[in-house]
């Protein structure tokens, strides 16, 4: 090792970085990082993710909030289908994944708890001290542990009278070295956010708005003052998630920032606001209070100055922040880790005869209400509309064409209306087994959500499947005996059920149940189920229930080999 002089300070030049870069991960993964069982699991098998800062727990709220809030954090991304990693420091060793036992010495103990970002991990380390991570302690260790997304409330930034002070914080510079993208709620609202772009910007940071809205979201607001727009926007989850996963194949070694506005029911009067952060700022500069100290304490004047309005905001914003990070990471884990094994099973089915897939074909329209709370008397919302081509059958069958599987049919029936001929149009060629009815419309679902996207109601027109019937079966039986596979989806009735099985015990195929032996990780089976079980000398139920009946199927094994539902 040598150094080299630049301006007044000496650098370190390291001959063999990589090398000593390699070794240092090394050490850090062995000796100074301990996972717990679910992240681990996790980690193991592919599952979505999502790390969560600590500083919450530690300098965030007052106890009990903030041991209640932690956990209905967790709670929160567990619900959606991630596995939560609370990042944190105890008794010197870094943590990703914390119990609730190690939440709440953390809860207990703030004031014996450094907050930790990137320079303060070698003390508390060497130490042996507590430590609530920072975003910016949370996103180096989230890099460290493999972890692509993290969730926080809002993150720090520029302070007000920067110019004079230099206060900005490392949340920043670590948003622009360290590849973790950051769902927030944007810039706390005691910062000065439009400086605080600027610096991302500077930074080389993409700023995302992620919603309906493209406003830049400020914190306790659903926006700010001035009504800021952010740079980028993007309407839903997967949009979010891709992104991510460009900018990591692209290598670049930045994060992102991903804004979610709070919930509008929670969301504070921003002039009202401004006043209270105003007298909070007045207080901290007759206090002598600054340097890390002066987050804590200007959100916690806030609080008081609000009579409490704003430490509810933030319990809201933040389970909806872990909420969204949820849904982005189980996108992102399907576009990196799910689609090659998809990819390598479908694989398999490419030297043998094309698979059939029977069963419906719908067309979707999603109305989605922009105001929070709805009244059924018969006014008008303002609201927007989506349409989109689905059906369990229609989707497999698109899916299994687009992974490679050439030639896969689907024997399905559409109204002759113009959504049977978009239903057509989206098999690409392979639509010769799908009839077309002069008697019912194309099957529609339309769903009513609320501005969470959560479902109100939903209404369906399905009259055109009691025409997949026995009898479209038979007609047809000549293409399914030079299938590979057949597929069905289990809507369908239980004779044309019954006659799909009578038709696949008549003859030898591959055996379907490899799909389900090979299923990937994380991968919902629901709906599909593997036919062959026990033994072949007696015959078992295949466990398919019609919608209506709720009857059980009994079907002679040797069907079991032949059909996937």
């Amino acid at each position: 090792m040598y150094h080299v002089r630049v301006g007044f300070r000496l650098f370190p030049k390291v001959l063999k970085f990589k090398s000593l870069k390699n070794d240092t991960c090394t050490i850090m993964t062995q000796s100074e990082i301990i996972y717990s069982d679910d992240v681990l699991t996790a980690k193991k098998n592919g599952w979505p993710i999502v790390a969560l800062e600590s500083t919450i727990i530690t300098h965030g709220m007052p106890y009990p909030d903030n041991f209640n809030t932690a956990l209905k954090v967790e709670e929160t991304v567990r619900k959606q289908g991630a596995v939560p990693a609370t990042i944190s420091i105890l008794d010197g060793k870094i943590h990703v994944g914390t119990s609730e036992e190690e939440i709440k010495k953390l809860s207990n103990s703030t004031s014996n708890t450094i907050k930790c970002s990137r320079r303060d991990f070698p003390l508390v380390i060497s130490e042996k001290l507590n430590g609530g991570t920072t975003v910016s302690g949370t996103m180096l260790v989230a890099n460290l542990a493999g972890i692509p997304i993290m969730a926080t409330g809002g993150i720090g930034g520029v302070h007000r009278g920067a110019e004079l002070t230099f206060d900005v914080s490392a949340d920043l510079s670590e948003l622009g070295r360290t590849p973790v993208a950051v769902v927030c709620a944007g810039v706390k609202a005691i910062l000065d956010i439009p400086k605080t772009l600027e610096y991302l910007e500077t930074q080389g940071v993409p700023v995302v708005s992620v919603g309906t809205s493209n406003a830049f979201p400020a914190f306790y607001c659903h926006e700010t003052k001035d009504k800021i727009i952010s740079p980028i926007h993007v309407y839903n989850s997967k949009d979010a998630a891709e992104l991510i996963a460009v900018q990591r194949k692209l290598q670049f070694h930045t994060g992102i920032l991903l804004t979610v506005p709070i919930p509008k029911e929670y969301s504070l009067d921003p002039m009202e606001l401004e006043i209270a952060i105003q007298d909070a700022l007045e207080q901290a500069k007759c206090n002598g209070i600054s340097g890390k100290n002066i987050t804590p304490f200007l959100l916690q004047k806030v609080t008081e100055l609000t009579a409490g309005e704003s430490l509810r905001a933030n319990k809201a914003l933040i389970e909806n922040n872990a909420k969204v990070a949820a849904e982005i990471a189980k996108e992102l884990s399907i576009i990196q880790n799910l689609y090659p094994q998809a990819y390598k099973i479908a694989s398999s089915f490419k030297a043998t005869k094309p698979p059939v897939v029977i069963g419906g074909s719908i067309f979707d329209t999603i109305l989605q209400v922009d105001e929070p709370k709805i009244k059924f008397d018969g006014r008008m919302y303002k609201g927007q509309s989506r349409k989109s081509y689905g059906g369990v059958a229609r989707n497999i069958a698109v899916a299994l064409n687009n992974l490679g599987v050439n030639g896969t049919k689907l024997l399905s029936v559409v109204g002759n209306d113009e959504p049977g001929k978009g239903i057509i149009k989206s098999l690409q060629g392979n639509e010769d087994m799908v009839q077309v009815l002069n008697t019912a419309n194309t099957a529609r679902y339309t769903a009513i959500i609320n501005n969470a996207g959560e479902c109100l109601f939903g209404i369906g027109e399905m009259d055109a499947f009691s025409a997949i019937s026995p009898d479209i079966i038979v007609r047809h039986k000549t293409n399914l005996e030079k299938s590979g596979l057949l597929i069905l989806d289990g809507n369908t009735s239980l004779e044309t059920i019954r006659t799909i099985m009578d038709i696949a015990a008549q003859f030898t195929i591959p055996d379907a149940s490899r799909l389900g032996k090979n299923k990937p990780p994380g991968l919902s089976t629901r709906g599909a189920v593997d036919l062959k079980h026990g033994s072949k000398q007696k015959s078992e139920r295949c466990p398919v229930s019609d919608s209506t009946t709720r009857q059980r199927l009994t079907l002679p094994p040797s069907a079991y080999d032949n059909v996937l539902l």
